[in-house]
């Protein structure tokens, strides 16, 4: 499967244009997975603005809605808890092949 074949598929699957898809960066994965540890984890956000993948700080104790920062916009913005997601803190492998 072509990295472009990956992105018209989940483009389909989830209904959102092929552009938005192409940001988030989807990428096929080797078969094997990482052995990673608990320490190699954390929790994250997307920047719905850039998308650029940002720590989770955690939620707001007076009750009000949780924000998140992102550092490459410069800016806080807010969301979902089913918007959390665990993501290796190792640097992700360069992509091969073009990008669109």
């Amino acid at each position: 499967m072509t990295q472009a074949q990956l992105d018209q598929e989940v483009a389909s699957a989830t209904g959102e244009s092929l552009k938005t898809i192409r940001t988030r960066g989807f990428g096929l994965v080797s078969e094997k997975p990482a052995d990673l540890e608990p320490e190699d984890l954390q929790l994250q956000l997307t920047c719905p603005f850039c998308g650029e993948h940002v720590p989770y700080r955690g939620g707001s104790s007076d009750g009000s809605a949780p924000l998140a920062e992102c550092d490459r916009c410069d800016l806080e913005f807010p969301f979902e808890p089913d918007e959390v997601y665990a993501a290796s803190t190792a640097p992700a492998p360069a992509a091969a092949g073009n990008r669109f």
